[in-house]
């Protein structure tokens, strides 16, 4: 087997390819090249705003509350345009935040927020951070709710896996998008609606100028119409889904997670004879702590197990 070493943005660039590919298989080989440097150059645009939007330029300026904002409850968003904003766009709102997020986001996050707080001069438990793969953390989102707080969750971090016991798990729904699909997390909802929760849906919005990023109208997941369970779920789910939809039509380019969404299969479709093939080439590399192969003449991701 050959395998050649690619550099580390040869890499990049190969995955987000490969996964854009899945979704829009149409596009010719022009448009996802300038397709993917245009997300490149998404990226740096973003990462001029976090430096020139800190908390107190934010606290200064305090910009205009969005339609349908609630104090508490949990709010749905996702990893689209300049997403690190949205957490200072709330505090500067005076909302007391709550951000469920995974432990390697807490400690790379964590000292950042409490300087920004402090230059801003405001209370440092305005914010704290709720780590999402904590046995108790249900029970630290229903005490944020209670205390009045927001509790802020990106939906789409991380949603894709190459095993299929990830898409046969009973809190995964399966999300046509595209030509192809992914899996969003349900427990939360369920947990949510069991309790009576806020939950509502938003994201960063670029405005009618095309120069600035603004919280986009906070949509309530719930049908108040309604009092059955299964039905507001569905309405939920629904909600979810277009509010995606709306999100990627407005700049589908501006969704962060293309390079970052692992690529599965479908449950029935058969192993690729790429695996066993004289001369194919993999490529190996590896991503957030796990290893894959990546095989060039099927474009498949493969996951790299090791028996212990």
């Amino acid at each position: 087997m050959n395998i050649p070493n690619p550099t580390k943005s040869a890499l990049h660039r190969l995955m987000w390819i490969t996964n854009v590919k899945q979704f829009f298989p149409d596009k010719s080989p022009e448009e996802y090249w300038d397709s993917y440097q245009q997300w490149n150059r998404n990226r740096t645009d973003y990462a001029a705003l976090y430096r020139y939007f800190d908390l107190l330029r934010l606290r200064s300026e305090r910009p205009d509350s969005p339609a349908g904002l609630f104090q508490n409850g949990i709010l749905i968003s996702f990893h689209y345009g300049p997403y690190r904003l949205l957490p200072r766009y709330l505090i500067a709102l005076g909302i007391r935040l709550s951000i469920l997020a995974s432990a390697d986001v807490i400690a790379r996050e964590r000292d950042w927020y409490v300087n920004e707080l402090q230059k801003a001069n405001i209370p440092t438990d305005t914010l704290e951070f709720l780590d999402a793969g904590a046995a108790m953390v249900f029970r630290k989102i229903i005490q944020a709710n209670a205390s009045g707080r927001l509790v802020l969750v990106y939906l789409d971090a991380n949603e894709g896996q190459l095993n299929a016991q990830y898409a046969q798990s009973v809190d995964k729904i399966k999300i046509p998008f595209g030509a192809h699909h992914f899996y969003w997390r349900s427990n939360l909802l369920k947990f949510a609606l069991r309790l009576g929760i806020n939950v509502g849906v938003g994201y960063l919005k670029m405005d009618a100028n095309g120069q600035n990023w603004q919280i986009d109208r906070i949509t309530s997941l719930w049908d108040s119409r309604t009092t059955d369970d299964k039905w507001k779920a569905v309405h939920a789910l629904e909600t979810l889904q277009c509010t995606f939809q709306q999100m990627i039509r407005q700049d589908w380019r501006a969704w962060e997670n293309w390079a970052y969404i692992h690529v599965y299969n479908d449950d029935e479709q058969p192993a690729p004879a790429a695996l066993s093939a004289k001369g194919s080439w993999f490529v190996p590399f590896s991503i957030r702590d796990k290893g894959y192969l990546y095989d060039i003449e099927s474009r498949q991701f493969f996951e790299v197990l090791s028996k212990k």
